[in-house]
Order: structure tokens, then sequence, then C-alpha cells
């Protein structure tokens, strides 16, 4: 599953990236790595407001969760979110009703190929320096304090025959947008969700074995996604 991301842009990238007014990038530092498990702050791009960024944390809290020590024990089941129990799992299906889409920047992702030990790999778009993440969002309002908590969760979906090949164990991905459907994940009116989140084609990604371990934590530099050398 997709667990761990990157984001390592610099200032106002995301908005040349995304065609949105300049300076309406969100002020957050770069990170080469960075793990769910930190429930790590992230810009994210919804269908209600597909201009100006907002900040949620990763990790999906929906709004009937009624108390904090709920939706604490939550976070570490909704990192991610399978497109094929979207519709019947309860911590999803509230979030899908009120169409709350959204996008989330990526320079790149990371997964596991096993073979005899795990190697780490990074993958990312060739030609485009971001690439867009599908998944859905929420707002929780801790009842006790009354303060908000934005939060999502990523899609994952079947892997395309190159991270089938990466991700061995159970040949799953991250459901990256195509360029060209970015906007329509955005567009409510477009209401089926199987029809834009097929798995997107090999050809326009990139991956490689790297030479750093990852772990549970953030570990943010840039050497991080170099490559291994096996000679």
């Amino acid at each position: 599953m997709c667990y761990h991301n990157s984001l390592n842009t610099k200032p106002g990238e995301l908005s040349k990236r995304y065609g949105l007014k300049s300076g309406s990038s969100p002020k957050i530092s770069s990170a080469s790595h960075v793990s769910g498990f930190s429930f790590p702050t992230w810009p994210i791009l919804t269908a209600q407001n597909p201009n100006p960024f907002l900040l949620g944390d990763w990790s999906l809290v929906l709004g009937w969760v009624q108390d904090s020590n709920s939706a604490e024990k939550l976070r570490f089941v909704t990192l991610n979110a399978r497109i094929e129990t979207l519709q019947k799992k309860p911590s999803f299906i509230g979030a899908l009703k009120k169409r709350h889409r959204w996008i989330l920047p990526s320079t790149g992702f990371f997964e596991w190929q096993k073979v005899g030990n795990k190697i780490p790999y990074y993958i990312a778009l060739k030609d485009v320096k971001i690439c867009s993440i599908a998944g859905l969002w929420d707002v929780w309002v801790d009842r006790e304090t009354g303060s908000e908590l934005i939060t999502f969760t990523i899609i994952t979906g079947s892997a395309n025959p190159l991270m089938a090949k990466v991700y061995n164990q159970k040949e799953r991905m991250p459901a990256v947008l195509e360029p060209q459907i970015e906007r329509k994940w955005l567009d409510n009116r477009l209401p089926d969700i199987n029809e834009l989140l097929h798995p997107i084609q090999e050809s326009l990604l990139t991956a490689y074995p790297i030479k750093s371990p990852l772990k549970a934590v953030n570990t943010d530099f840039d050497e991080i996604t170099r490559r291994l050398d096996h000679s």
C-alpha cells in the first residue's frame, strides 16, 4: 500500500504546476521522504475549492467520529482507501457521498520489492516533476475543544505491469492520475470514479531501487532518492 511519499519542491512550483495564482502555494517544508504513520500535514486541492490549497493531515477521520480517542485509533487504518471497498466501508462512504474528492501533489512515492530481502524503490512520473494522487478528505470537529481537523486518505488500486513487478507482494499502487484527467477527478458532475481511477500507463512512470533504507519515520534528505548502484 502507499505509506511513503515525497514532495520535494521549491516555493511557487505547486502554483505553477496546477495553473493557480502566483503566491497561492502553501508555506510548507520540502520533503524528500515522509511516512504516512507520522500523519504529516500536506497540501491538497479539493473538489469543493480547487484553486487555493488546503492543508490536511494524512489519515482520514470522518465527521461522525465521536471523540479524540476514537479518532486517534482510526487514523492508523485510514492512510489508504482501497478503490474496491470505497462504497462499502463506513470509513469512506461518508466522504464519498459528500463527493469530498481531492488531489495530492507528489514528487514520487516509495514501495518495496521482495526478492529475498526487501528492496526499496522510488517511483515517479518520467516527464512531469509533480504527479497527482487521488483521494478523499473530510473535516472532523473535536466535540470537546471545538477545533477542526482536515484529514485525507490516498486511494489505491490494482497495479499496472511496472508496479506489479516492483510491489510484487501485493501488486497494488496509489491512484496516480494522468495529467489530462486531473480536473475531471475534481469535477463532481462526473460521479463514476471507477472510470477515472484506472491504473496509470506504465510508460509514464519511472521506477528504480534506492540506496537508503526506509523507516516508518520521516527521513528527509535529498540523497534518499539516489539510485542504488548494482555495480
